[in-house]
């Protein structure tokens, strides 16, 4: 039953960032004999294989989140990486995309006003005089709004959005006033999370509210769909990786899926946002870092490929740790 046409709002379809974290994404883009990291001794050629295409693919993953804010041209992964094809996928992925929001603001003021009415109705009375509009690179675009503009739109305390609109544009908007010098957390961490929402997009190609109202992807599917997306951004932004839990979003999705379908998807989530922060710190104890699970959250095609993938991660961490 869970591939039948579906009828849910697009309004909630974004990404929404929590409270800041002050974790960053952490470790050198170096080979991994450098720095302090420890255990490496104990792994078979096999293992030491696996981390060190992770972590080089981490590492530029990295630089190619920095050079979106930067309006640098976006790196490239070493061609001998086994994983360089889908990485030059990604980039080329972004590229597109950020060009497309360029030729669909080309006839369109920038600003916060104009950004905002292509996806919102706004009322008479709203005044975002306060808000500033920043093209971080051509395409890229950013409205930064202090607490009480924000709230004229969103009377959640969310800190920030992926804006997307099917036929408009798209664009981040953070809860924070914007400063080049002196950034502040929120600054910091919502950046590369929302801009990550909008590579994740332009990479899977998928809409979901539109995909799963005419059945195209399953809400098995769905759910990890959104699951990867959150991870990934919370990554991305320095945050604990997590992953969002799409039927406690939309729990109307729950009679679609079957009520003992859904318990087991929720219980799998549960568990794998438990799993994910613990390798982390597993990960950060050997002196490596959550860039690491980029690659694995990327590749993974479900739930059991994910969980296939962490745990083969976890015994080679545990290795390291002996």
């Amino acid at each position: 039953m869970d591939n039948q046409p579906i009828e849910i709002q697009r309004t909630k379809i974004c990404g929404e960032t929590p409270t800041p974290s002050a974790a960053r994404i952490s470790g050198d883009r170096n080979n991994l004999t450098a720095g302090s990291i420890r255990g490496l001794d104990q792994l078979e050629r096999a293992e030491y294989d696996r981390l060190e295409t992770a972590r080089e693919f981490g590492g530029e993953y990295q630089a190619f989140l920095t050079a979106i804010e930067t309006g640098e041209d976006f790196p490239a992964l070493d061609p001998s990486n086994p994983k360089s094809e889908l990485f030059s996928k990604i980039t080329a992925a972004a590229d597109e995309f950020f060009a497309t929001q360029r030729e669909r603001l080309a006839d369109i003021e920038l600003s916060a006003e104009a950004l905002m009415s292509q996806v919102v109705e706004l009322k008479d009375d709203t005044d975002l005089s306060k808000a500033k509009v920043i093209e971080f690179r051509p395409g890229a675009y950013a409205i930064f709004m202090d607490p009480d503009t924000w709230s004229q739109i969103d009377d959640r305390r969310n800190q920030g959005r992926a804006v997307t609109a099917r036929e408009g544009v798209s664009f981040v908007n953070i809860r924070t006033t914007y400063s080049k010098s002196s950034p502040d957390e929120t600054q910091i961490e919502n950046i590369p999370h929302e801009f990550q929402h909008h590579v994740f997009k332009a990479v899977s190609g998928v809409d979901l509210a539109r995909d799963l109202n005419s059945g195209r992807i399953s809400i098995k599917e769905g759910c990890f769909h959104v699951f990867q997306d959150e991870a990934l951004a919370k990554i991305a932004g320095g945050a604990s990786p997590m992953g969002y839990n799409l039927l406690h979003t939309y729990p109307q999705l729950r009679e679609h899926f079957g009520e003992a379908k859904s318990e087991e998807m929720m219980s799998t989530i549960i568990d794998m946002n438990g799993k994910l922060p613990y390798l982390a710190a597993m990960l950060d104890d050997v002196g490596l870092g959550k860039e690491h699970l980029i690659l694995d959250l990327y590749e993974a095609t479900d739930f059991d490929d994910l969980k296939t993938r962490m745990s083969a991660l976890e015994t080679t961490l545990e290795k390291m740790s002996k």
